[in-house]
């Protein structure tokens, strides 16, 4: 017999008679446990646990209050990217975390284009094939009310991932326009008609009671149009909130933890589409009146409305105009963000640090920018603003809030602001 293979025979024989001691070992210290539990109740026994496996537990009790803290430090990396590597697994987890945070970025699209199928669907008569749609039977008119709005970033980016299990190959384009889809619900109701005429309209009694002649009538079988009925339907297409969207989806208890985790940490980490930045440098400035330091720091002698002043005052305390992120503008205009496709309507759901831009009806709600302010915040209901040259007079930097959609919102612009790579983070 070869040394090796004497070698081989003495480790098994070892590994054997390790595991015939631990199960021996265990087995005493159950019945210690049982024991103690028979003479002293639960508590005797859980000292007893305590005894035997101390040092197991404490590990798994370090694990346990360590978890959060390792998920804040790598949730960023893993789903966004571990910076420049040369090491070939993690350059393909850097593109992939490339390509899945330009399909985050287009969220809102496929949510416009979620809309625009579901209407299209429904009034080319419910046919299940995309290309072909048979014509409905009867000329069906349809009235359309959208509720709701899409979820704020960090949440769509909490609720898809944790849907496709944290892992970056499973989330695919595929994978969140199904998410869209499942957000994204519908439904088609009937319109009850309007009652029918009475006699004496049908002959033609006039405002003053004056009975007029019935018009002749037209014996001839109506035509194969007139056959078909008309009908009034409502279609009513609501988005889904996070909490809906777990509700509906039956997330489980440990699912909710790990997406509620996840969103205080991309919160935490500024990971959004927006900037926690100017939003911070607008807020130190709530309660200046007159706007004298930024109509001055853009060039004017005397005073003049300064709220697109004050926007772009704080972009330049953040290095924003330097870096061509955000225009040095004093007129409120949105087509420098329009002509980079960085505009929104105003049913979108912005980001902290969005650009807010207001049509207001007092002056005749024409079309035209009349007003712009810094979002700094949206919960999906309702918008938090920080403006400048507002509340009358010569104006003061103050907060507002706006339902979501509000019909004086003329719209967002949305700079590209380099919060997704996390850069401004130590």
């Amino acid at each position: 017999m070869s040394h090796s293979q004497e070698k081989r025979i003495a480790m098994a024989n070892k590994s054997g008679m390790d595991y015939a001691y631990d199960f021996a070992r265990n087995a005493q210290a159950l019945k210690d446990i049982i024991k103690a539990a028979m003479r002293g109740g639960w508590h005797a026994a859980a000292i007893e646990v305590i005894k035997h496996y101390g040092p197991q537990i404490l590990m798994a009790a370090v694990v346990i209050l360590l978890l959060p803290v390792i998920i804040f430090c790598c949730l960023p990396a893993m789903l966004f990217g571990f910076g420049s590597s040369v090491d070939p697994e993690i350059s393909a987890m850097n593109r992939q975390a490339e390509m899945v945070q330009q399909y985050y970025r287009k969220y809102q699209d496929y949510c416009d284009v979620r809309i625009q199928k579901i209407e299209s669907y429904v009034k080319s008569g419910g046919s299940h094939d995309d290309t072909v749609h048979q014509a409905p039977e009867s000329n069906e008119k349809y009235s359309i009310q959208v509720k709701g709005g899409p979820m704020e970033t960090n949440w769509f980016i909490s609720l898809h991932s944790v849907r496709n299990g944290n892992d970056l190959n499973n989330m695919t384009e595929e994978s969140i326009t199904e998410f869209v889809e499942d957000s994204i619900l519908y439904t088609v109701e009937d319109i009850q008609p309007d009652s029918k005429p009475s006699e004496s309209e049908n002959q033609g009694t006039s405002s003053e009671g004056t009975s007029h002649e019935a018009p002749e009538t037209n014996d001839s079988p109506p035509s194969p149009d007139e056959n078909k009925s008309t009908a009034e339907k409502k279609l009513t297409i609501r988005y889904l909130t996070p909490e809906e969207f777990m509700n509906e989806y039956h997330y489980s208890d440990e699912d909710r933890n790990w997406a509620q985790l996840m969103h205080r940490t991309l919160e935490d980490n500024g990971v959004s589409g927006g900037s926690n930045d100017i939003v911070e440098v607008a807020a130190s400035q709530i309660g200046n009146i007159g706007g004298e330091i930024y109509w001055k720091w853009y060039g004017f002698d005397t005073y003049v409305e300064w709220c697109a002043c004050f926007v772009s005052w704080a972009a330049d305390q953040c290095g924003y105009i330097d870096a061509g992120i955000i225009p040095k503008f004093a007129a409120c205009d949105v087509g420098w963000f329009r002509d980079k496709g960085q505009f929104q309507d105003r049913n979108y759901i912005p980001n902290p640090g969005d650009l807010i831009f207001f049509d207001w009806a007092s002056d005749g709600q024409d079309g035209k920018e009349d007003h712009v302010g810094i979002v700094e915040k949206c919960d999906g209901q309702t918008v938090y603003t920080i403006e400048g040259n507002t509340n009358g007079g010569s104006g003061e930097v103050a907060r507002h809030q706006y339902p979501v959609g509000y019909y004086e919102i003329y719209g967002y612009c949305t700079p590209a602001y380099p919060r997704l790579e996390n850069s401004n983070k130590n």
